[in-house]
């Protein structure tokens, strides 16, 4: 059967339209819980309980992946819209019914039940993009580079400012945006399925039933053999775990620091959190740019080199620090050492994500992809709370020196093993 490549380009168009426009919509909503968390009516302790909440609910991404594999992604992201809206409505009900002064708990249930949907819909994303793949591979990258772009900008300029803006007006008006925008996604998700939708295959392993609740446990939470960890050079999830460790020690940690190492410090760290998310937005033009014409050894070598940038931003941001006094110069070079190591650490991972959907079968990309996921999200929670023990945020020298030895070792253990990717398959 031939496929018009125009039809696969319009369907993954609109699919991706679709995946932004409920980007905005949960953006709108988390904007509005940081504003209400700056006006009083969320206690501040909400911000470090929800993300270790969807941190621990990513942590789970292998057994939930095994889940969401069985099913078309077309199907299960459409579901998830669906879902969304029917608990916004619930919500915004409640809020029209019991009024304002019951604003807090109401956000805070609909915040937890909704708070699993994002990584059920980043996994069918991912099997969407690699089902895509086994088409065309290069139609993955230049997805990816839209989503990448798109979701930065997204919620750097739209989402989350719209959101704290009308969080003291209001959150009728946010849920009903939200369920607007939610309802738009799924007619473009339609429209997307309406015009091409890609075959899912499953290729069922041979394995023998789990017996009994313990087995049956293990087989839910372990659904892939942990060998699997190891498997495919850079595209292994043992690596998506050291590439996420080193970023969460330094973290935003070394940029408080920074803000308070002078006056007006909530004007400094927003202006070095604006100048950090806008480099990163723009990383996956770069980055897909360079993979364009570089495939096997070379993106390989790619690969090594922004692990070698991302060595050199952390030691240069640690030899600004113990070198020179305080100062401007010394808070330009900081900073801008870590703009690179934090946009190579997002290139690096951007790179890794489209190869491993346009290189691997689709029999290889679900056993690694929920691993993948875990893994990363186990590197993250693991380097925050160890910046956070060393506190990075009075003195950042020790979590920089940590950041610089984890990188190093991953680089010499790429060189010395002499780590690869994967043959791409034939399309």
């Amino acid at each position: 059967m031939t496929v018009r490549p125009a039809l696969v380009r319009r369907a993954q168009y609109l699919m991706i339209a679709g995946l932004l426009t409920s980007f905005i919509g949960s953006q709108v909503i988390e904007g509005a819980a940081t504003g209400l968390v700056a006006l009083g009516i969320l206690p501040v302790v909400w911000v470090p309980l929800y993300a270790t909440l969807t941190d621990l609910q990513d942590s789970l991404a292998a057994p939930i992946a095994r889940l969401v594999e069985k099913y078309d992604p077309g199907r299960v992201l459409m579901a998830c819209e669906g879902i969304d809206v029917v608990i916004s409505l619930l919500a915004l009900a409640l809020v029209l019914t019991l009024g304002e002064s019951y604003l807090a708990p109401v956000l805070i249930c609909y915040l937890v039940l909704v708070s699993i949907l994002p990584l059920i819909v980043d996994l069918a994303e991912e099997f969407y993009l690699n089902d895509i793949g086994q088409v065309d591979a290069q139609l993955v990258l230049r997805a990816n580079t839209i989503v990448a772009v798109g979701t930065g900008a997204a919620g750097l300029t739209l989402g989350r400012p719209l959101g704290a803006l009308f969080s003291a007006t209001g959150i009728t008006f946010i849920l009903a945006l939200n369920i607007a925008l939610s309802g738009l996604a799924m007619f473009l998700r339609w429209r997307s399925a309406v015009a091409f939708c890609p075959a899912h295959v499953l290729e069922e392993e041979e394995e023998e039933p789990a017996e009994g609740l313990l087995a049956g446990m293990k087989h839910f939470l372990l659904p892939h053999s942990p060998r699997r960890i190891f498997s495919f050079g850079f595209l292994s999830p043992l690596f998506s775990f050291f590439v996420a460790l080193a970023p969460a020690i330094v973290a935003t940690y070394v940029l408080l620091w920074l803000a308070g190492e002078g006056e007006h410090p909530a004007l400094r760290l927003g202006g070095m959190l604006l100048a950090m998310g806008a480099a990163k937005t723009l990383t996956p033009l770069l980055v897909a740019r360079l993979m364009r014409n570089r495939q096997g050894a070379a993106a390989g070598t790619m690969l090594l080199l922004f692990l070698c940038t991302i060595l050199a931003g952390y030691a240069s941001a640690l030899a600004a620090i113990a070198l020179l006094p305080a100062g401007n110069l010394r808070l330009f070079l900081v900073l801008a050492a870590l703009i690179v190591a934090g946009s190579a650490a997002s290139g690096e991972r951007f790179a890794v994500s489209t190869l491993r959907q346009s290189c691997l079968s689709q029999a290889d990309f679900r056993t690694v992809l929920g691993w993948s996921y875990s893994l990363t999200s186990l590197g993250g929670i693991a380097g925050s709370w160890l910046g956070y023990t060393l506190q990075t945020a009075h003195d950042p020298r020790p979590a920089l020196l940590c950041a610089t030895l984890a990188v190093a070792a991953l680089t010499v253990w790429v060189i010395a093993r002499r780590v690869s990717l994967p043959e791409a398959r034939a399309n």
